[in-house]
């Protein structure tokens, strides 16, 4: 078992490496609510490329939107020990934290504004000892139009490296 806590970062504006990764975004912009799907140049984030990913927002039928994994960087794939690209959220295991990350790519989508989550998973049921929180933190970055809405997300994570453990137990457990 795996329990999960979140938070919105509101206060991000004096870490240097936000405030690097928000700049990039808005270079993009280019005076607009958010770059376009078209304006991304992953040389613009070079530094960050092994931690970004980029997903396809697609709404449903229903109302509901799916996120799909267009490209995961290496260092996310070796940190939670699978490759998502090409793969949906609905792939993300265990169940708890997939619905927690939905819920900040909803959060991300409704808002059409880039967002700081703060993460915290520590594994329940351990041995005594074991069950040591693990956080990281993820900027979502909104791509799209004003006429579309959020059509893509950017995703820049920091800290991840200890979660691919704690949630490979959890999922089998």
């Amino acid at each position: 078992m795996i329990a999960i806590t979140s938070r919105v970062i509101d206060d991000w504006q004096e870490d240097d490496f936000w405030t690097d990764v928000h700049a990039r975004w808005l270079k993009l912009a280019a005076g607009r609510n958010m770059p376009e799907r078209q304006d991304f140049r992953p040389e613009e984030f070079s530094p960050y490329l092994g931690w970004l990913s980029f997903i396809s927002v697609l709404r449903e039928g229903d109302g509901r939107y799916d996120f799909h994994f267009r490209v995961g960087g290496t260092e996310i794939v070796l940190s939670l020990g699978y490759e998502m690209t090409g793969k949906s959220i609905d792939a993300i295991e265990p169940p708890p934290y997939r619905e927690e990350i939905r819920k900040h790519y909803m959060a991300v989508v409704e808002k059409a504004a880039p967002m700081l989550f703060d993460l915290t998973l520590t594994e329940t049921g351990a041995p005594v000892g074991s069950g040591k929180p693990v956080s990281y933190q993820r900027m979502s970055l909104p791509f799209g139009t004003n006429d579309e809405g959020v059509t893509h997300l950017l995703n820049c994570s920091r800290g991840m490296p200890e979660i691919g453990e704690i949630l490979r137990r959890c999922t089998q457990g």
